[in-house]
């Protein structure tokens, strides 16, 4: 539980809650880490994608730069994209994270 009040209480809590999902994360995620896996065996999971001019870093490992425009297409095509940034300010004045005028 947060000592406190404020802002310094929803920093406190919001701590907790991070902490307690990382610690959930790595439990999860940790066997399937553990494994050896083939690059590239799970592309057919999104459909092919050109790649953006932005992914020309990736130009030199095709399973990268493959993995990484099906992704970056994905996430285009979502009908949330657009709704990340404005959910993200939202809930950064939810939990006192910023101040309006900062």
């Amino acid at each position: 539980m947060a000592r406190g009040g404020g802002r310094e209480a929803a920093i406190d809590e919001g701590y907790s809650l991070f902490r307690r999902g990382m610690g959930q994360m790595h439990h999860r995620m940790r066997p399937a880490a553990e494994r050896l896996h083939q690059p590239g065996a799970a592309l057919d999971l999104l459909p092919a994608a050109p790649a953006p001019s932005d992914l020309s870093w990736a130009s030199g490992d095709r399973v990268t730069e493959d993995a990484f425009a099906r992704g970056c297409a994905a996430i285009d095509l979502s009908p949330h994209a657009t709704a990340l940034p404005e959910t993200l300010t939202v809930s950064r004045l939810a939990f006192g994270w910023a101040t309006i005028g900062e």
